[in-house]
């Protein structure tokens, strides 16, 4: 009996298609891994993004609630609105402003209340049907809690026994004697989840009143969530909030963060949604960290994860999650994989059929393809190889396909590659893409150069987004065209580029380059619809440095040589030393402390007399802000008021001047009986101007302060007047609308003073005091001194003389023929009461401004 033996054909097969599927799986191994990498790292940059823009909008959502809540508490306390017994004017108060402001505004809030020490009670919310409901505890409902239709009047239930100072949100503001948020509750007026935000109010002897309790619907947080990028632009994402408790406050799928039947706020643990169950498993293991990256496996998908802390001094203690598929974040590379995996499929069959022809010329290429595969794991840093081709037709076939499906898997991991280390806009390196090439091992010479644009905000509030855009493109191309060919160029963020100049032992070329680069931006960009000059601050830092150092030292120092250049006029550069890393850690300190000084009424405003140099009347005041420290006393307006333009904060600080400066005014022009032409100067921000509620603003410290719009004029500066923004510009007219009056100071120290006063419609114009005293001994200053003045009498608007000290100075403006004088001889900056009664005891028979 002959024993079976193997067919040549299989013999010869055999071994080849071993090979070959070794090659195969190297290859498609290669692929995964290195993609993989590269999708994890584009979703942990995507997820850093949202959650950062999910605690944005999570804080302004919150945030706005407090600032209506204290302007409240502070109208109730001044106008002594809660009278014991009597919730009448507490209920007209509350009702307009729910109905005015709040309910067409401000949706995420479900009713304002106000309880009282003395156990009175008025709340208002909006009822399940959409109809306004009113909530009375007083002497007119005999101590009973009483709800009505708020339109009709109609009686709707009574409680008998209703103490709000027993209710929670009541108990710990009276207690804590400061505002703060509750816990999260079911309302016990309906099945919504909420927060509410509560507010001690007190008389001006600092005695308790009551407390002031705003409830928040958290349902509009889960509306924020759904509006994310991330969830527009990916199905798979979601996002969440909890709290210590594990209890869902807001999810992007609503229903998730709806109350149970039986009114018990869902917890994250019991989520219907498989998801969330599985990523609020795994933040157990972070171990409270206040920012971190995880990811979870859920129905064989793999999801990245981003946990972040929200913390606030008013209790709030929340953890946002967000969270996307890695499926997502690249579906078009795994379509050309799966296409890839057919390709070779469909070639290793080919390639069986030609090996049984010529086994000796297809061994040599399938080697040589698993020497190509093995380096394809390197990722696209690997240098390119391909297969020789052959003789043989067949063979000559399958390593070209091979060689053309290597390149197409290389130009994959290339396009994955540059979403990871270049930015989108310029083209230029990103941060992480400079990092990259920055990885030296050995110390070495270089010299960083931080450049941040100048007035890049004013662009985009112009021209808009895209313009800005094609401006950042066209600086990145003017600034890699003027460097040398070593040097590094990139994009570290919004209007931020970065320079890595290497080998600066020769000082004179290094610092040429530096020339040049500044010298960029001399000659305005043209973009598709406009040529736009814009300036740049530099930042400079020189030394020795590994990668490491570069990464973890040169960046910081660059930053630093950067922000103390934007300190200054524009366009100046600074070169780093050790005192400016001080100087940014005082910063951020009163930065920080700023929030808390405005919260708690550290700030006050001070005023200075307007005096007439003719007859020596008081014609107004100019409302100037001071700041106590209680650690570090006085700090002057010139170190704060910078660091409140950086952050923001000025927005906030400049309203609240403006407010407070109305309000003290209006009375004393009622109490003493000040004539029509008496004013108040306040100073306003560039960022004020630009906001889109500027005006509205501005309306209604008028309407809360009875002050006349033509009593409050608004000073600027010629240096916000430089930059000639179109939105500055069309809010400067809507004031002169309104008949505020505007007037320009420090009037001579600007580039083109005089064509400022055809644009605007200026009805003052402040004099800078150096004109002043140039002018004491100096004809020919005095001669440029007058001429100011000639121009405002043409101009039928009043000169007003800043810094007059002395007798010989107002004598010298009388000759002159100046309107106002303003200075330490007619009264230093003092809190109303204390300026009033210096005025009175220096000028017993002050008249009013003529």
């Amino acid at each position: 009996m002959s024993r079976w033996r193997m067919p040549l054909w299989v013999a010869l097969a055999l071994p080849f298609g071993g090979v070959l599927l070794i090659a195969i799986g190297i290859l498609i191994g290669a692929q995964r891994l290195t993609s993989s990498r590269l999708i994890e790292a584009s979703g942990r940059n995507l997820l850093f993004a949202t959650s950062d823009h999910m605690r944005a909008e999570v804080v302004s959502h919150l945030n706005v609630i407090f600032t209506l809540q204290l302007s409240m508490a502070d109208l109730l306390a001044r106008q002594d609105l809660a009278r014991e017994g009597d919730m009448a004017s507490v209920q007209t108060l509350f009702s307009g402003h729910f109905k005015s402001v709040y309910r067409p505004h401000f949706p995420q809030v479900g009713m304002i209340q106000l309880g009282t020490e003395q156990g009175d009670f008025f709340g208002i919310k909006i009822g399940p049907d959409g109809r306004l409901q009113t909530f009375l505890k007083d002497r007119r409902t005999a101590q009973r809690l009483i709800s009505y239709d708020t339109e009709t009047g109609a009686e709707q239930a009574v409680i008998q026994r209703y103490d709000p100072r027993q209710r929670p949100w009541y108990t710990p503001a009276a207690r804590l004697g400061k505002p703060r948020w509750t816990e999260v509750y079911v309302s016990s007026f309906g099945d919504s989840t909420s927060i509410s935000a509560t507010t001690p109010v007190r008389q001006a002897d600092g005695r308790l009143l009551g407390v002031l309790g705003t409830d928040v619907s958290l349902g509009d947080l889960s509306a924020l969530l759904q509006q994310l990028p991330l969830m527009r632009e990916h199905p798979s994402a979601l996002a969440y909030v909890v709290d210590p408790q594990g209890r869902m406050l807001a999810h992007s799928h609503a229903e998730e963060a709806r109350p149970d039947t039986q009114g018990q706020i869902l917890k994250a643990a019991q989520s219907h949604h498989p998801l969330v169950q599985a990523s609020y498993a795994a933040l157990a293991t972070l171990a409270g960290a206040d920012a971190a990256d995880f990811s979870v496996e859920q129905g064989g998908q793999r999801y990245f994860g981003r946990s972040t802390q929200l913390h606030d001094e008013r209790g709030l203690n929340w953890r946002l999650v967000a969270l996307v598929a890695e499926s997502d974040l690249n579906v078009q590379a795994r379509e050309n994989a799966q296409l890839a995996l057919v390709l070779v499929l469909a070639l290793s069959g080919a390639g069986l059929l030609v090996g049984l022809l010529v086994l000796r010329r297809i061994a040599q290429p399938i080697r040589q393809a698993a020497s190509v595969a093995t380096l394809l794991e390197a990722g696209p840093e690997a240098p390119p190889a391909v297969v020789e081709p052959s003789r043989i037709h067949e063979i000559a076939t399958l390593t070209e396909a091979f060689n053309a499906m290597s390149q197409r898997i290389r130009a994959q991991l290339g396009k994955l590659h540059d979403m990871a280390l270049l930015d989108a806009v310029t083209g230029l390196p990103n941060r992480e893409g400079l990092m990259a090439a920055c990885r030296w091992t050995e110390r070495r010479p270089v010299t960083v150069l931080l450049f941040g644009v100048d007035r890049f905000r004013a662009v985009n509030a112009s021209l808009g987004p895209r313009a800005g855009d094609e401006l950042l493109r066209l600086i990145g191309v003017r600034l890699r065209s003027t460097c040398p060919a070593e040097a590094l160029v990139g994009r570290v963020s919004g209007d931020e580029f970065l320079v890595v100049l290497p080998g600066t032992e020769d000082r004179p070329a290094t610092e040429s380059c530096i020339r040049s680069l500044r010298g960029c931006f001399n000659e305005p960009f043209q973009t598709d619809t406009d040529e736009v000059l814009v300036g740049a601050s530099l930042g400079v830092v020189s030394a020795q440095a590994s990668g490491v150092e570069f990464e973890r030292d040169l960046l910081r120092f660059a930053s630093a040589a950067l922000q103390k250049a934007k300190s200054g006029e524009r366009g100046q550069r600074v070169d780093f030393d050790e005192s400016l890393l001080e100087r940014n850690r005082l910063a951020a300190e009163l930065t920080a402390d700023m929030h808390v000084a405005l919260a708690q009424g550290q700030f006050q405003v001070h005023f200075q007399p307007l005096v007439s140099l003719e007859n020596g009347a008081l014609c107004g005041l100019e409302a100037l802000l001071r700041w106590r420290h209680p650690q570090r006393g006085a700090i002057g307006p010139a170190q704060f008021i910078p660091l409140a333009e950086e952050s923001g904060l000025i927005v906030e600080l400049g309203h609240w001047v403006m407010r407070q400066a109305a309000v003290e005014v209006a009375r004393l022009m009622q109490e003493h009986a000040l004539g029509e032409g008496f004013v108040v100067h306040v100073n306003v921000s560039q960022r004020q101007l630009v906001q889109a509620d500027f005006i509205d603003r501005v309306r209604e410290v008028l309407d809360r302060s009875a002050l006349p719009a033509r009593a409050l004029v608004v000073e600027i500066t010629e240096s916000l007047l430089v930059e000639d923004d179109p939105v500055m510009r069309a809010t400067l007219g809507e004031l002169q609308s309104l008949g505020v009056g505007l007037a320009l100071d420090d009037f001579g120290t600007g580039y083109s003073s005089l064509s400022y006063l055809n644009k605007f419609p200026f009805t003052e114009i402040k004099i800078d005091r150096s004109f002043l005293v140039a002018a004491q001994g100096n004809a020919r200053s005095a001669a440029i001194l007058k001429s100011f003045i000639d121009i405002t009498h043409s101009l039928q608007v009043p000169a007003i003389a800043e810094g007059v000290e002395t007798e010989e100075q107002a004598d010298l403006l009388r000759s002159l023929n100046c309107t106002l004088g303003q200075g330490y001889l007619f009264g230093r900056p003092a809190p109303m009461a204390e300026m009033w009664r210096q005025w009175v005891a220096t000028h017993p028979g002050a008249g009013e401004r003529a």
